[in-house]
């Protein structure tokens, strides 16, 4: 279960607020800080959009549904960039456009893997953490063929680890590596396994 945090938009990382692997963070936890000439940009316009839509409100007809067609465009602009709706309507109520915008975390997990600095330039999509729900595993275990036939999908297992504290654990099997390697004559099974105190980990 391992996803990949990025950014929506272009822009420097100016703050990066978790710098260790292994740290645990939450689902919304704010994680860096990017500068982004884009959002910056957008926010500028939903801003001018949101006073010029307060100006017209009791204007000439038509004028105010077109002030509030621009003012929802502008919203709707920034929510494709990744601003949540909370920060949209705190920029609507301010009139005060952060240089800043904050990248949360959309999942809880742990961080295997940095893969930006402080002061980078990052574009859309590029990945700044990898990070892993380890409360449930793999376990990718070798099978003989001739285990073949005692094998199924569903089957209850039980993994013991040399060097494991806390005795063996249960999982049941999710996949059965329907090709064999003709080599060690073994075949690729998966175990999925409750791992709730992270006794388990990857590697």
């Amino acid at each position: 279960r391992i996803r990949t945090v990025t950014p929506w938009t272009a822009g420097r990382i100016d703050d990066l607020r978790v710098q260790v692997t292994g740290e645990r963070i939450r689902r919304n936890q704010v994680i860096a800080s990017l500068y982004s000439p884009e959002i910056y940009s957008a926010m500028r316009d939903l801003v001018t959009a949101a006073e010029q839509a307060e100006r017209l409100a009791g204007g000439l007809h038509g004028s105010p549904q077109m002030a509030e067609d621009a003012l929802g465009a502008s919203k709707e602009r920034l929510r494709l960039l990744g601003v949540t709706a909370r920060q949209i309507e705190d920029l609507v109520r301010t009139k005060k456009p952060p240089t800043h915008v904050e990248i949360r975390s959309p999942f809880a997990g742990t961080v295997l893997e940095r893969l930006v600095n402080e002061g980078q330039y990052v574009s859309a999509g590029t990945p700044l953490y990898r990070i892993a729900d380890l409360s449930r595993v793999w376990v990718q275990i070798d099978a003989y063929e001739t285990d073949l036939p005692n094998l199924r999908v569903g089957q209850e297992v039980v993994v013991k680890v040399e060097g494991l504290a806390g005795g063996p654990l249960t999982g049941r099997t999710a996949f059965i590596d329907p090709v064999l390697d003709e080599r060690a004559r073994t075949v690729q099974v998966r175990v999925e396994v409750s791992n709730p105190e992270g006794r388990l980990r990857p590697g």
